[in-house]
């Protein structure tokens, strides 16, 4: 998932309960957007759906990964795959995603 509990308590105290900004986290209610974060495209139109459906983010947090606890040696070709297309090529994907718009009104943080 895009948010563990501790994430989650840490945008509930701090930015929820201000009411100062629009929050949308993938994987999390009430407004969740799923996407398999191995593939750019649904990347790209889940955030095409949060710009729509939502209003332009202020933060963007990118905390999914994957974590195997297997030895190189031990992990198939395609496990290796999956993580570095989660925990890296994520990264760019999503940011590149947002960006833009914080970018636009000189605001929010990625």
């Amino acid at each position: 998932g895009g948010a563990p509990p501790e994430t989650h308590r840490i945008v509930q105290h701090f930015f929820l309960e201000q009411k100062r900004i629009n929050i949308s986290i993938f994987d999390i209610p009430p407004k969740a957007y799923q996407c398999d974060l191995r593939k750019r495209s649904q990347i790209y139109s889940g955030a095409k759906r949060v710009h729509k459906q939502i209003a332009d983010i202020d933060i963007l947090i990118n905390n999914a990964g994957i974590v195997s606890g297997k030895s190189l040696l031990d992990l198939s070709d395609e496990a290796i795959s999956a993580t570095f297309d989660v925990n890296t090529l994520a990264l760019f994907w999503t940011t590149k995603a947002f960006l833009p718009a914080m970018i636009q009104r000189n605001a929010g943080h990625s």
